[in-house]
């Protein structure tokens, strides 16, 4: 599939239908991967997004072993993992069960939302609303 542009501000997909949905988190580590190590600051203005929201993300793929994070000077500096080839398909091989089993979720919550609104209109049709 090609990539799409990010689609932070559009609905969720529901899994209703196939789709190639980036984040924020996806521009992160594909701006590590082309420019290399980057400060948290340079990376926030860069993602127009908060500081502390870059940092709390590169500590999430930190520990999924996506990137680095090194302290100089009081800053926080950001650079991409160097994995070996399996070790990064097994990576995006959890990353895309993950990924299925949130859609999956997400999909379930849905009809159970459709379920309660019909359920609700069904009460007020009984009731005479």
């Amino acid at each position: 599939m090609a990539d799409q542009p990010n689609t932070a501000n559009q609905p969720p997909d529901t899994g209703m239908q196939s789709s190639n949905v980036t984040t924020s988190i996806d521009d992160l580590v594909a701006y590590l991967k082309k420019q290399g190590e980057t400060d948290s600051l340079t990376l926030a203005k860069e993602l127009g997004v908060p500081e502390t929201i870059v940092e709390a993300w590169a500590n999430v793929l930190e520990k999924a072993n996506i990137v680095k994070i090194n302290y100089k000077v009081g800053k926080m500096y950001v650079a991409p993992a160097i994995a070996k080839p399996e070790e990064e398909a097994a990576i995006k091989q959890s990353i895309e069960m993950k990924r299925q089993t949130y859609i999956n979720e997400v999909s379930a919550q849905a009809e159970m939302i459709n379920e309660i609104g019909n359920r609700i209109d069904a009460f007020k049709k009984y009731i005479g609303e």
